[in-house]
């Protein structure tokens, strides 16, 4: 958890640190091409908002998805199915080792939306094809006045 916050943290920082990069009005929503449909006014109170909100919203995920494995093994009273007190242990030693892998896949999913959300927000203006900058078919970059 505290690592997930560390993320929302570092991500409103990138949000105030690259203020004058962010487009006006911001995107808030993209359609299937990666294209923005929906937007904002630009405020920190959006942006910082947008930029946290993903970590925010996964580290909750995780933390009740991790909390309901942990509690599954502990509560094996008042169960439909008796089990035995190898079962319980096999049980406590299964979600011992798992626990922390699926840890790290959280918070690494969690890495991976913010980076999506901050990109988006970042790459979300004109485009750099746009500015006369892009690829030709046969992939050698187009460059300003190189036509």
């Amino acid at each position: 958890m505290a690592a997930t916050a560390a993320l929302a943290l570092v991500a409103a920082i990138v949000v105030i640190a690259g203020w004058d990069s962010l487009p006006d009005p911001l995107p808030k929503h993209f359609n299937g091409r990666d294209e923005p449909d929906a937007w904002m006014p630009k405020t920190y109170r959006n942006a910082i908002g947008f930029a946290v909100l993903v970590p925010i919203i996964l580290t909750i995920v995780s933390a009740v998805t991790i909390g309901i494995t942990q509690q599954s093994t502990k509560t094996t009273t008042g169960s439909y199915s008796q089990s035995s007190a190898v079962d319980i242990e096999r049980s406590r030693a299964h979600s011992a080792a798992i626990l922390p892998a699926l840890s790290f896949w959280f918070f690494a999913l969690t890495a991976i939306c913010t980076a999506f959300a901050l990109t988006g927000i970042f790459l979300s203006g004109p485009r750099l094809s746009d500015a006369g900058f892009g690829y030709r078919c046969s992939g050698d970059p187009v460059l300003p006045g190189s036509g």
